[in-house]
């Protein structure tokens, strides 16, 4: 790699950082439900956790499709009726609720960006996320 190509990469590197954010208690968190946080403050949620089969799953809340689209229709609307599936209510697609991954609409074959997540011994649940 020569120098210029280095440095570029080590400023892209500085520029995005990940941060550890508390979310919630774990208890909080319903069985086939979504739910939005907004760690920042920003006015809305960016990312959601999806509680499904005891296990969670956390993505950031845009749609691959159009990638500043919120998914829900209403605030932690997430999932489908069955809440087998996630679900961009602007533009129809589906997501499969453990890889993100698009299983049928405009952004078939893309996936959710995944955000990974932490549970502290005191059932506080964290998570990792770029700023």
């Amino acid at each position: 790699m020569n120098d210029e190509a280095s440095t570029a990469k080590g400023m892209a590197a500085r520029e995005s950082t990940t941060q550890r954010v508390e979310l919630c208690h774990i208890s909080e968190l319903r069985e086939s439900r979504a739910q939005g946080f907004d760690p920042f403050s920003e006015g809305r949620a960016s990312l959601f956790v999806v509680k499904k089969d005891s296990s969670l799953y956390a993505y950031r809340d845009r749609c691959p499709h159009y990638g500043t689209t919120p998914l829900p229709w209403k605030k932690n609307e997430y999932l489908d009726k069955a809440g087998d599936v996630i679900v961009c209510a602007a533009h129809g697609a589906r997501f499969d609720v453990t890889t993100g991954i698009c299983i049928s609409g405009p952004c078939l074959g893309e996936s959710l960006s995944a955000i990974a997540l932490h549970v502290r011994r005191d059932g506080q649940l964290l998570a990792d996320v770029h700023t």
